[in-house]
């Protein structure tokens, strides 16, 4: 079943639990920021897996409830990632970040979400695709927790929220404007002021063209996808479209690809019975991550294999071993970004190719072009 595992796959999955300690930097202008992140920089991306939020670093400050999951010296400063927990009434007024993309997936619960000069009052499994320079809130108006999942890119603005929490466990200052001062230092401005990308929010522009065929493909189109204009997005989702026990089949929603994100990432909300399935594989050229939020899903990542459940994390980064198993008795779900896109054109050549009959052979040539290598071909069958 490993057949296809080479050396900088078996180090990377080696790496899984290794520690990293903070890098110590003061942050007081963005030549500092930047110097941090080059360190950043210099030390490989290590597989992350938490069972829960308990598992993060609590991060939370006056009302909002932090736990950084994933910090940029775990991720070559590409990625930090954070569980945060709205109580009723909480959140944040209108926001941007300077040079951050965001990634926002509604966990459970529903909030008021802004993403640019659209508001909105989303639930489950509704996105926010917040690009550099756009303005973002959130609010829970609701009278029950939220639960938000939120992976900025490139990694740094845990180190804001590190600084909010200091400030506030050593005076207990309750100030907004006192963290809003805080989280500058970091590139975060709360401002309310209209920006130019605030009213290109859900732009529709049409998708790449783009023919794939082979070996080299995968980094041409995303060339192309990396010409298109980054927009922002607010992406509803409704129960109807990932409850699979309506039709006893798997169901998927592309949250976000290629042609809407230029280039950025893929999200996929995947809500499957048991049996569904991915055999192990890794990506040489992509991060990837998993967020579980209905039911039971085994997932390895690197040498580990747990049956998580909801609020479980997991960060599979470049030539990490990942696949995943439903082995419950019952509807599973689970949201998947990675990052940089393509991988949603890969695959569907690649199950286009399946349905016309080729062969595990053409199948795992044509995987591998797209950016997959599974460790048997037979689970190309």
């Amino acid at each position: 079943m490993s057949e296809f595992k080479d050396d900088e796959n078996r180090r990377v999955d080696a790496s899984i639990g290794e520690l990293r300690p903070s890098i110590y930097a003061v942050i007081e202008s963005p030549a500092d920021f930047a110097a941090l992140r080059k360190q950043w920089a210099r030390h490989a991306a290590v597989p992350v897996i938490a069972e829960n939020r308990d598992e993060g670093i609590d991060h939370s400050w006056a009302d909002l409830d932090v736990r950084t999951m994933l910090r940029g010296e775990q991720s070559e400063g590409r990625f930090a990632a954070y569980s945060v927990v709205l109580a009723p009434g909480v959140g944040l007024p209108a926001h941007y970040y300077e040079d951050t993309h965001t990634y926002l997936v509604v966990a459970d619960g529903e909030v008021e979400l802004g993403v640019g000069n659209v508001v909105d009052s989303v639930g489950k499994h509704s996105l926010g695709f917040v690009p550099p320079r756009t303005r973002q809130s959130f609010r829970n108006t609701s009278e029950r927790p939220v639960e938000l999942v939120i992976v900025h890119s490139p990694a740094g603005a845990e180190r804001a929220f590190e600084a909010a929490h200091d400030h506030w466990t050593e005076t207990g200052e309750q100030d907004e404007s006192s963290y809003h001062a805080i989280l500058s230092r970091f590139g975060v401005r709360f401002d309310d002021t209209p920006l130019e990308n605030d009213g290109k929010t859900n732009y529709e522009l049409p998708p790449v063209e783009f023919e794939f065929t082979g070996h080299g493909d995968l980094e041409r189109l995303r060339e192309k996808f990396l010409e298109l204009p980054v927009l922002p997005r607010l992406v509803r989702t409704t129960p109807d479209e990932y409850d699979s026990s309506l039709t006893g089949a798997t169901r998927r929603k592309q949250l976000l690809n290629g042609d809407t994100s230029g280039g950025n990432a893929m999200l996929n909300l995947v809500s499957g019975p048991p049996g569904l399935g991915a055999p192990p594989h890794h990506q040489p050229t992509e991060e990837e991550f998993f967020f579980i939020t209905g039911g039971q899903l085994e997932l390895t990542c690197a040498t580990e294999t747990n049956a998580l459940t909801p609020g479980a994390f997991a960060f599979c980064p470049r030539n990490c071993t990942h696949g995943f198993n439903n082995k419950s008795d019952a509807e599973a779900q689970f949201v998947t970004l990675n990052s940089p896109a393509g991988h949603e054109r890969t695959m569907a050549e690649v199950h286009r190719m399946r349905a016309k009959g080729a062969t595990k052979e053409a199948l795992h040539d044509l995987s591998v072009a797209g950016g997959f290598v599974f460790h048997s071909i037979e689970a190309l069958g």
